[in-house]
């Protein structure tokens, strides 16, 4: 799947079995400001767990802040709900449970999050990592990394691995558009892996700034 725009583009497959486990990340997956494209807390279905480490011998402080999509419900309103903040000691990881951070109801929350180094004030120099894990009770999920918010950009994107199937065990692809501090026009093109072949029909719009989409299966 081909997009065009400064998006914030993510995977969800549902309905996936896939376990927690470790997961590498490059030394460019470090920043001061890191966005997790998709996070959920979904009463009866879905809760994400994020990991945060510092790097740094410093004890950080970081901001935590989300958005919730327009396709949730109540739908999103491009103002970020400010949750607690965490404080990480140096060359430590802390993890918290997205819902009880950010004090949600029982309503279906899902959107981005924004975690912002505030330590020592406004200035933004401690670069730290996230790494996020939303999954049913019985496991099933998706993982999605941080991405420093200097990688989004208004080039293309390619989303890769995204499948469909009619017999167990169900996969399902979503796929979720989102701007950030400005609104932006995209096009969603889908092909056929092995022969370019495309898919439907092109999928076009605008997502306003600090908004997200979710583009269904």
């Amino acid at each position: 799947m081909r997009t065009r725009g400064m998006l914030v583009g993510a995977l969800l497959a549902a309905c996936v079995a896939a376990p927690i486990a470790a997961t590498a990340q490059t030394t460019a997956a470090s920043g001061t400001v890191i966005v997790l494209p998709t996070v959920a807390a979904i009463p009866g279905a879905y809760a994400t767990t994020v990991f945060v480490r510092n790097p740094n011998a410093n004890t950080m402080t970081i901001n935590v802040l989300y958005y919730q999509s327009d396709s949730a419900s109540p739908p999103g309103n491009g103002t970020p709900l400010v949750c607690t903040p965490l404080t990480i000691a140096g060359t430590r990881a802390v993890q918290f449970d997205l819902a009880t951070q950010c004090s949600m109801g029982a309503t279906n929350n899902f959107g981005q999050l924004l975690l912002v180094d505030t330590t020592g004030g406004t200035f933004k120099t401690n670069v730290f990592f996230a790494y996020s894990r939303a999954q049913e009770s019985n496991g099933n999920g998706f993982s999605v990394e941080g991405f420093p918010v200097g990688n989004f950009s208004g080039q293309d994107s390619d989303v890769l691995g995204l499948k469909r199937t009619a017999g167990a065990p169900h996969y399902r692809s979503n796929c979720f558009i989102g701007a950030l501090n400005e609104a932006v026009d995209y096009q969603i093109v889908l092909r056929q892996g092995e022969t370019g072949a495309p898919l439907g029909s092109t999928i076009s719009g605008t997502v306003a700034a600090n908004h997200t989409l979710r583009i269904l299966d």
